[in-house]
């Protein structure tokens, strides 16, 4: 009687890389390009959005948590918030139809000098900001 054992293949992302799943069960380990559909594990992920970001003049992320940094989505360090601001309440502020919400103004340094700005209702949200001098 023989018997064939059959090695598990990782399922290997366009990246060269198997999904890097997190440890707390959210997210599938791969990200998605959305012009391309070319897949990437996370720190890969990571590592085009921190370029991206050094192209761009506004730029779509996460504010952390914490409130003391940008990240991306998997939670990948984009821009360090300025340390007066991560600890903010929030103005409230009422928007044209009557409505309220707690509006929070970021200030962040990224990791080659490039200052940004945005605003957003408060940490672990999404934020646009956009960069206090143009790119040159």
């Amino acid at each position: 009687m023989t018997t064939s054992s059959t090695a598990l293949v990782a399922d290997v992302l366009d990246c060269g890389h198997p999904p890097t799943p997190d440890p707390s069960g959210i997210g599938t380990g791969r990200a998605i390009d959305p012009t391309t559909g070319a897949t990437n594990c996370y720190p890969c992920s990571n590592e085009r959005e921190r370029h991206a970001m050094t192209r761009a003049n506004t730029f779509v992320a996460y504010v952390s948590s914490a409130g003391d940094a940008l990240t991306t989505w998997p939670g990948g360090h984009l821009a360090t918030i300025d340390p007066a601001e991560a600890r903010q309440v929030g103005r409230r502020t009422y928007t044209q139809s009557g409505g309220m919400w707690t509006r929070h103004v970021w200030h962040a340094t990224d990791v080659d000098g490039g200052r940004w700005t945005g605003v957003n209702g408060g940490p672990g949200l999404v934020i646009r900001v956009h960069r206090l001098r143009a790119c040159t």
